[in-house]
């Protein structure tokens, strides 16, 4: 009978093992659970306010889809109209080399105005002074 009380012990040793042991199984399986949860909310969180800031994007960018597609659907709307805009930026730089071109052709004439502007004021002065030496000469002859 001796062993009967360290029987008793050792089982309700094993016992509190146990309970342990099943405590620890629990939080080892709970807490990376909780964390996934966790995460997977915040990730939830997270999409849906990129979703609603990007819906507002494409509100204010005017882009609508046919049809009741959703944001997909707008989503390749917005894709079809930067396919539109791509070959811009070289049309754009034909346009502002054209423009330079006519923006030198036009200083180019507006000097030969200048130019032009003052051989007339040359040919004028050199004119009046023609008629008044024509005008002297005659009072002469006259006198």
């Amino acid at each position: 009978m001796a062993l009967d009380p360290r029987i008793a012990e050792l089982e309700e040793h094993l016992a509190g093992w146990e309970r342990r042991r099943r405590w620890r199984t629990g939080l080892a399986t709970l807490v990376p659970v909780g964390v996934a949860a966790g995460l997977g909310w915040l990730a939830q969180d997270r999409i849906g306010r990129s979703e609603a800031e990007l819906g507002r994007t494409l509100d204010r960018l005017e882009v609508t889809a046919p049809g009741s597609g959703g944001m997909p659907a707008r989503l390749a709307a917005l894709e079809g109209e930067l396919r539109a805009l791509r070959p811009l930026p070289a049309e754009l730089a034909r346009q502002e080399a054209g423009r330079q071109e006519v923006a030198a052709r036009l200083e180019q004439a507006d000097q030969e105005r200048r130019t032009l502007a003052a051989r007339l004021a040359e040919a004028e002065a050199a004119l009046a002074a023609a008629r008044n030496e024509a005008g002297q000469a005659a009072a002469r002859a006259d006198a």
